[in-house]
């Protein structure tokens, strides 16, 4: 292969990775601050400014934008056909001294599929050649895929100091104007199972100021420990169960209070519950609380608000009569007392529920009429895994994550599980199995980001209920690009069992909890995490664009206009979640087809109601070198 002859190309790179990204402008990818800083990355206007030669006039780069971060390893370049003989391409990285690519072909467009993935500045060169003369180059600023270590694996404090709560938050729900519902139990630090303490304290906590309002005491006649939660179409919060078996209450953020719900027709704690898709809720399992077994599926209308049971969903043990067709519930040392608990739930369209675990088989229930549970087929290679984490990271897709063989004991499974369900009921589940996480983790709890990774924290690596002994300080984030995970700064608290994590409107997470027994376990507390995409190559704060207008309300199969203060590059919704004891059924992110430029767009929100469950919304618009806005609140139904 034949190298382009250059004076300059290897400029800039006298100086290490981090400090040519602080003086070449690398921090945001963009072009411009490479120009004022360094004339030797000027970008396509500066290029274009110099007389035309006699002979002919340099290429000039059309795709992809200069000044973007690349979302992979591979990207198709494309350039002006200026009728040279020959052009000359070249790639060099700020992390080597090796050109990435160096090549002269003809013509005008070219694939590299080789592109480093550590966040480093790239510099693109582009030359013509005419009559045997090489013009002088274009040359054009990139960022890579991935992240710095700067930005990510040795970022400086990328974690808040702990900050005391009034309580121990073993439940937590977003709130539409960015606060945290937060509640434990019958005590700020203890819970019970008796009918005599049947109220909860709880507290809002605002993130923006990072304070907490007085404990109240909720007199529901429902002690909200280990319950189900989901949330409503309206954004309120539905609570079911757990130490008073047959009550719910519901959360209205509009009237900032608790009101009493219909009471379940079964009693069961440490239940999941999901959100379906005309904004019902279904529930199924819960033997930890109201007697062992006979916890069949039960379906919370919308229209009426109140409770009817599916026989046809039990939520069976399995043994020798039902190998050839798995139940919902898995093989847990302690058996149904623990193996019907905490189901990783996802509403789709039209009445269905996708069942994905904790047991080994998978399965489609049907919520119309009596209930049916159909099979979806098993998690590939994966056993029964409690306490593991699955969420729903892009359109039909669910990453599961960790796990315990028992409740209660067993080494954690650092295993990682793609499962894609968009073939949809009564289809089978596409399962694929992905590079592991560093640690085992159970009691772990994941949180989608709204550029499709998964930020992953706390856990044990056995299960050992109220202790922090096996914890998991360092927390890990999962690409869906890469498929792997990369490990993080550790928290200053471990965040075990009763623990939780949420997204918050600014695109961090809040993590927090931990014990609710009245022992050194308690963590009445919390800490905030700063993401990689938030810190600029450097570990400087990245600038940031800004939605400067969008609506407040939407609906299946519309168009929203949305307009920022800067160009996007993508739009995302993740839904406003609920967290207790390792389940989040709620959070989900759906990326948005968009049109437009110049800050001013189309965005369409799926006409799928399966896709868009009811209820609130965080929008986030990210621009090219994958920086998220502070997300708006909108409400879809």
């Amino acid at each position: 292969m034949t190298t382009v002859p250059s004076a300059r190309a290897l400029r800039g790179l006298a100086c290490a990775s981090l400090v040519f990204l602080a003086l070449c402008g690398g921090d945001d990818g963009g072009g411009a601050r490479a120009q004022s800083a360094s004339p030797a990355l000027a970008d396509t206007s500066a290029s274009s400014n110099r007389p035309a030669p006699p002979d002919g006039q340099p290429a000039v780069l059309t795709s992809p934008t200069p000044g973007i971060k690349f979302a992979s390893r591979s990207a198709t370049f494309v350039w002006t056909n200026t009728g040279a003989n020959q052009y000359g391409f070249s790639i060099q990285s700020a992390t080597s001294a090796t050109p990435v690519v160096d090549t002269v072909t003809s013509a005008t467009t070219l694939t590299v599929t080789n592109l480093p993935i550590d966040g480093a500045g790239l510099v693109v060169r582009l030359r013509s050649r005419f009559k045997g003369k090489w013009l002088p180059a274009n040359e054009y600023q990139f960022t890579a895929a991935g992240y710095t270590a700067a930005q990510s694996t040795a970022a400086v404090k990328p974690w808040s100091d702990p900050i005391a709560l009034p309580l121990v938050p073993a439940s937590a729900a977003n709130l539409p104007d960015g606060k945290l519902l937060l509640w434990a139990a019958r005590s700020p630090t203890s819970f019970s199972t008796s009918s005599s303490e049947a109220y909860t304290y709880t507290s809002v906590f605002d993130p923006a100021t990072r304070s907490s309002s007085p404990m109240t005491v909720t007199a529901t006649g429902h002690q909200m420990f280990c319950p189900g939660l989901s949330m409503l179409a309206d954004g309120s919060v539905l609570v079911t169960g757990g130490s008073d078996a047959t009550k719910t209450s519901i959360y209205d953020p509009a009237l900032g209070g608790w009101a009493t719900g219909a009471q379940l027709g079964i009693a069961r704690a440490y239940q999941s519950s999901t959100t379906m898709s005309d904004g019902s809720v279904f529930t199924v399992g819960g033997s930890w609380n109201g007697g062992l077994g006979g916890k069949y599926g039960e379906v919370w209308s919308a229209s009426t608000r109140t409770w009817r049971t599916l026989a046809g969903v039990p939520a069976n043990m399995p043994d020798a009569s039902n190998v050839s067709n798995p139940p919902l519930a898995g093989p847990d040392a302690a058996g149904v007392y623990r193996g019907d608990n905490h189901m990783w739930l996802f509403g789709a369209a039209g009445g269905w529920v996708f069942h994905a675990g904790p047991a080994a088989a998978m399965h489609w229930i049907d919520t119309r009429g009596s209930g049916a549970i159909l099979q979806a087929g098993p998690r590939s290679d994966d056993p029964y895994a409690m306490t593991a984490s699955a969420v729903m990271y892009d359109i039909g897709k669910i990453l599961k994550l960790g796990g315990a063989p028992n409740h209660d004991s067993g080494n954690a499974f650092n295993t990682a599980y793609i499962i894609d369900i968009n073939a949809g009921p009564p289809n089978p589940a596409t399962v694929r199995k992905v590079s592991p996480m560093a640690y085992g983790r159970t009691f772990v709890n994941s949180v989608v980001l709204p550029n499709g990774e998964v930020f992953v924290m706390g856990g044990q690596t056995q299960p050992v209920t109220f202790s922090d002994s096996y914890s998991v300080l360092a927390a890990e984030l999962w690409s869906p690009v890469f498929e792997r995970f990369i490990t993080l700064p550790p928290m200053q608290k471990p965040r075990n069992y009763h623990s939780v994590a949420l997204l918050l409107l600014d695109g961090r997470v809040l993590a927090g909890g931990g014990g609710l027994c009245g022992c050194p376990a308690d963590h009445p507390d919390a800490e905030i995490y700063t993401p990689p995409y938030l810190l600029a190559p450097d570990g400087t704060p990245a600038p940031r664009p800004a939605i400067t207008a969008a609506p407040a309300t939407a609906t299946w199969g519309s168009q929203i206009a949305v307009a920022t203060d800067r160009a996007a590059a993508s739009f995302a919704l993740v839904r406003m979640a609920s967290a207790t004891h390792s389940v989040n059924t709620d959070q989900r992110r759906i990326p948005l087809a968009f049109t437009g430029t110049a800050g001013n767009y189309q965005l369409g929100i799926p006409a799928d109601r399966g896709v868009v469950l009811p209820g609130n919304y965080m929008l986030f618009a990210l621009d090219g070198s994958g920086v998220p806005s502070v997300a708006r609140t909108i409400n879809i139904r």
